[in-house]
């Protein structure tokens, strides 16, 4: 298909931005920053394909300004032009390593229309507000490039929407460095999108707010959290395994769960963020509504510093006793509930507001997990496997039980369905297929190893290396478990010979989904960890 078919102009208040149909009946995508600080009514739309220009309405509904999104959505009414196409939409999971085009009017001079290429890094980045973002490299995307497609060449379909372009810092770095809208969340703002392949299993990536949809099995887990928010505003601490459900509390929020919590202003973090510190000290009375989420809060006892451990104590205990407009919400792993309770100016708020999530998964909710998210995306098991693969789970080696399992599972499980739905035939997730990947327990050894092995023998004990350094070691004597660490890249760096050695291993290793890249848009620093405390395991 030639993308191009899809592109349109938009002309508003003398401004000139890019966008693209989504939709037969005349839906167009852009970014919000492209019409302008506020909604405007209508604008106007040239079709790249037919040259025709049309006056389109400004959908409030789905709108994001800025701050909340950077998504706008426009509608011409009537029959699209003669050879204009809606371009498909594809699922951004899986993506990197692979080529991306796209096509943008920059006002370059007379020019009108510039291509664009580069290649797609992945998932890791997010937004300050803690929305992801798909990492690309390229020559040709700057700032102009807002609201254009992402476009997939292997797979002929949009996988994101072009936001944000990175500008070179101090050492003339980042100069290639852009991010794009997913369009998993496209498709979140806008459920009525059609994602023809949008996968709906999350490997061992963290579920984020836009993958809500798909959070099944564990809902009273939301309603719990919410009936504690209910009872104390200020305060809510999270204790249990990884992959509890925070990230579907989020959309309950912004629905107003909470009376008037549509109006809050949600902040996700986490205390290795480099902006952490500034954005606690930055709360104060005068903030608006504010719900803050640090995520994963055991970083604070297993990474940060004394003294910046203590700063960040001393600043949540402040924001707790003076600024009523301020929500704050910790997750953290219940095995560092004794590493918390040594902070005494924090002790009392326990009382106030804690949500202890049971490490324990039924068999039901098991197969829920495997089978709603599928079934949404219109596909299905063969008869009988999906309970098959949950008898697996329930009885490797973590298991003691065929009716109760530990969560710890989890991961495995997801990676498993994930593994599969990459196979899948005609909308089916096939037996033989699970026999390939070698079944839940041990399709990750098995990716694992691939990876590995795919390295030249000289290169392995670099990767090896790699991992030691990605691992905080845990004290047994003190019940305090092995840990994934979150290192700046460059600090992994043993000495400049290798550098260039090292970015390439590390970029092998995040396309392989094994370990994951994060870019802070502020400091303009790369960090680099593992994808899941899984690997630790297996």
């Amino acid at each position: 298909m030639n993308f191009l078919k899809g592109i349109v102009r938009i002309v508003s208040n003398k401004r000139v931005g890019t966008g693209f149909v989504v939709s037969d009946d005349g839906l167009i995508a852009t970014c919000a920053h492209v019409l302008g600080t506020f909604r405007l009514e209508t604008a106007f739309v040239v079709f790249q394909e037919s040259g025709e220009q049309r006056e389109a309405k400004v959908l409030a509904e789905g709108w994001r300004g800025v701050d909340t999104g950077d998504v706008a959505w426009l509608s011409v009414s009537g029959v699209l032009p003669g050879g204009v196409q809606a371009l498909p939409l594809g699922s951004s999971w899986g993506t990197g390593g692979q080529t991306f085009v796209t096509f943008v009017y920059p006002g370059v001079g007379e020019v009108e229309g510039v291509r664009g290429a580069g290649t797609i890094l992945g998932h890791g980045a997010k937004t300050r507000a803690g929305q992801p973002l798909l990492q690309l490299r390229s020559s040709e995307v700057t700032a102009g490039f807002s609201g254009a497609p992402v476009w997939d060449e292997v797979r002929q379909c949009v996988i994101g929407m072009v936001v944000i372009a990175a500008e070179r810092d101090e050492l003339g770095k980042l100069g290639e460095t852009a991010f794009a809208i997913p369009t998993e969340t496209l498709h979140a703002i806008c459920p009525a999108l059609q994602v023809s392949d949008l996968c709906p299993y999350r490997s061992l990536e963290a579920f984020t707010e836009v993958d809500s949809a798909f959070f099944f099995g564990r809902g009273w887990i939301i309603d719990e959290l919410v009936a504690s928010l209910k009872e104390e505003q200020r305060f809510l601490a999270v204790f249990g395994p990884s992959g509890c459900g925070k990230s579907s509390l989020i959309p309950r929020l912004r629905a107003g769960a909470i009376p008037r919590s549509d109006r809050w202003a949600i902040l996700v973090t986490r205390p290795t963020d480099p902006t952490f510190q500034d954005i606690l000290t930055g709360l104060n009375q005068h903030s608006p509504p504010t719900a803050v989420i640090i995520d994963p809060f055991e970083e604070l006892f297993t990474t940060v510093s004394d003294a910046a451990r203590t700063e960040a104590v001393t600043e949540l205990t402040r924001l707790l006793e003076n600024t009523s407009s301020i929500t704050l919400v910790i997750v953290m792993r219940n095995d560092f509930y004794n590493r918390f309770v040594q902070h005494e100016s924090l002790v009392p708020w326990l009382s106030r507001g804690l949500v202890n999530i049971s490490p324990n998964v039924s068999r039901y909710d098991l197969i829920t997990m495997a089978k709603e998210p599928v079934a949404l995306v219109g596909m299905g098991f063969e008869g009988g496997l999906a309970e098959a693969m949950v008898t697996d789970t329930l009885t490797t080696p973590f298991m003691e039980s065929r009716d109760i399992g530990s969560s710890t599972v989890l991961p495995l499980l997801e990676f498993a369905l994930t593994q599969l739905w990459e196979r899948h035939r005609n909308g089916m997730l096939t037996r033989q297929a699970y026999e390939q990947i070698e079944g839940v327990t041990g399709c990750l050894t098995q990716w694992a190893n691939q990876a590995y092995y795919r390295f030249e023998e000289q290169q392995r004990p670099l990767v090896r290396y790699l991992f030691t350094a990605l691992v905080h070691l845990g004290d047994r004597a003190q019940h305090i478990p092995d840990t994934r660490r979150r290192r700046v890249l460059t600090s992994l760096v043993r000495n400049e010979e290798e550098r260039a050695e090292v970015f390439k291993v590390v970029q092998r290793l995040v396309a392989a989904r094994l370990l994951v890249m994060s870019q802070d848009i502020e400091s303009k620093q790369e960090t680099i960890e593992m994808i899941h405390d899984a690997l630790l395991w297996e």
